[in-house]
């Protein structure tokens, strides 16, 4: 299923679309990084940044709200969002500040939306699964999806990402 992260009404009608189905896993995995996101930061504008919030932070944040009705008809759903390295803090090397920033921020969104849906059953994790090869991030993503909220990995800790 596509969705324009960038546009809330795509996010609703994609929602709408499971009108009484149960949804067991929704993946957030858009992302915004621009080649000129290396410039210093004070290169950068208001504008870049509020772009790169749109897309990292605003549109998970928007798809977590439009789909929870059919995560709760799945008893337990998973909600999990692509992150990234670069959303270190500790690991900062400089750079890239827009989109360090707005991937810091969808950590924090992850960690808020965790704490707040753990009363309904549902599982909410954020991660980094391989850098720069869409194939390694697919497959790191989908082995975390079938073993998320199992016994074998019960519970996947913040600090970890």
């Amino acid at each position: 299923m596509e969705l324009d992260f960038t546009d809330e009404e795509s996010i609703n009608d994609a929602a709408k679309g499971f009108a009484d189905k149960p949804l067991s896993v929704l993946t957030n995995c858009g992302g915004m990084y621009q080649l000129w996101d290396d410039k210093r930061f004070t290169e950068q504008t208001a504008g870049d940044l509020l772009a790169h919030f749109k897309v990292n932070v605003v549109g998970p944040f928007l798809a977590a709200k439009a789909f929870l009705l059919a995560l709760e008809r799945a008893g337990r759903g998973k909600i999990i969002t692509v992150s990234s390295d670069y959303a270190s803090t500790a690991d900062n090397t400089g750079g890239n500040a827009c989109y360090r920033i707005s991937k810091t921020g969808v950590n924090q969104l992850t960690k808020t939306m965790a704490a707040g849906l753990a009363k309904l059953g549902s599982k909410v994790m954020t991660g980094f699964y391989g850098e720069d090869n869409m194939e390694e991030c697919m497959n790191g993503l989908a082995d975390i999806v079938a073993r998320f909220g199992t016994a074998e990995c019960a519970e996947i800790p913040m600090e970890s990402i």
